[in-house]
């Protein structure tokens, strides 16, 4: 094992971003959030926990099934978990990952098909060496009584990741997806179809800070597509950037600032307003309101290490986001992970 100041490949790329000399990006405009929504005068809101798991358990990430079944990764197991959010069913390993140690990320790519970061890392943040690679869950044929296990299939081994973290699509048709590398401070390309790996995408804005702002080196965390434009966070800054992207993700021009002030940013989603939702971990504890201009409220919901969130998919959780914990991974006071609700009144965007 080696630890993460001593096995950065890309130290001399961090302090700038190597992208055409264009000029500043037009960025589309999103409408204002609507004031009988939540805003910054709002009261907090009430979250209620759909599922909690045992002490030691780390819940990293989430995604929603077509169904309305939730998916959770853990942190502390190569496991893929399905959630069932009405209580009916109680939490199963739906997959595991094979030769890995932690599940990471999750996104969905095509129809009940989804793709998982898996690795080694200890909660010591020490990472065994190419231990990264990306995974497919298929489920399209998946039902809870059939005893076959759902295959997972390795899509590829990046062999330079440190911490896959955030994953999401970026050209469905062309195959593309994206993840962030909270370790290196970059986004890997992957595409899904050859396994080809790309270039790491980097950035000072991706970078952990020297020292870790809350005692562990996590630089860009959560990552989200919106059209042509990529999105995310940087844990130790407390910033969420932007930029407009080429056809292989790199970035079309400079990156933008977009939010300040959010130490801890871990995952966010959009609404259908151009708001976006938060979840701070560690240094605030809570879901995060962001208006589409890029003003920050209150917080609305005040959660025990908050890691990640999407919204419900059905009829009757559409206006519900649905966040994992890690029960305080990164703070005092640990307690098991979880899986919590928050009705916040508004439809949510899946992206």
């Amino acid at each position: 094992m080696q630890l993460f100041n001593t096995m950065t490949p890309f130290a001399l790329l961090a302090a700038s971003l190597i992208v055409p000399s264009l000029a500043a990006p037009s960025f589309p405009p999103y409408p204002m959030f609507e004031k009988r929504c939540v805003n910054e005068t709002a009261s907090p809101l009430y979250s209620e926990v759909v599922a909690q798991f045992p002490n030691g358990t780390k819940v990293e990430n989430i995604v929603i099934r077509p169904n309305g079944q939730i998916l959770i990764t853990l942190f502390s197991a190569p496991e893929v978990i399905q959630v069932d959010p009405t209580g009916a069913v109680a939490p199963f390993v739906i997959a595991t990952l094979p030769d890995v140690k932690s599940a990471t990320g999750i996104t969905e790519f095509q129809s009940d098909v989804f793709y998982v970061g898996g690795g080694t890392t200890s909660s010591e943040f020490v990472t065994v060496p190419q231990s990264y690679a990306v995974f497919q869950l298929n489920l399209t044929t998946f039902t809870p009584s059939t005893p076959t296990p759902v295959a997972v299939t390795k899509i590829a081994t990046i062999p330079d990741a440190l911490l896959l973290n955030g994953i999401t699509a970026f050209d469905v048709d062309a195959g593309l997806l994206i993840a962030a590398d909270s370790f290196v401070g970059a986004i890997w390309s992957l595409n899904i179809f050859t396994g080809e790996v790309g270039e790491p995408i980097q950035s000072a804005t991706m970078q952990p800070t020297t020292p870790p702002t809350n005692g562990i080196p996590f630089g860009i965390n959560g990552l989200k597509v919106k059209g042509r434009t990529v999105y995310y966070n940087n844990y130790d800054t407390g910033i969420q950037y932007r930029y407009l992207a080429n056809a292989d993700a790199t970035p079309a021009g400079p990156v933008e600032t977009f939010v300040t002030g959010l130490t801890g940013a871990d995952d966010f989603e959009f609404d259908v307003y151009g708001n976006t939702y938060l979840t701070r971990n560690y240094a605030g504890s809570a879901l995060q309101f962001i208006s589409a201009d890029g003003k920050v409220s209150k917080a609305i919901a005040g959660l025990k290490g908050p890691t990640s969130l999407q919204w419900g998919r059905t009829a009757a959780d559409n206006t519900v986001v649905y966040i994992t914990s890690d029960g305080g991974l990164a703070g005092p006071n640990k307690v098991g992970g979880a899986v919590f609700k928050v009705d916040v009144g508004v439809r949510g965007v899946h992206v």
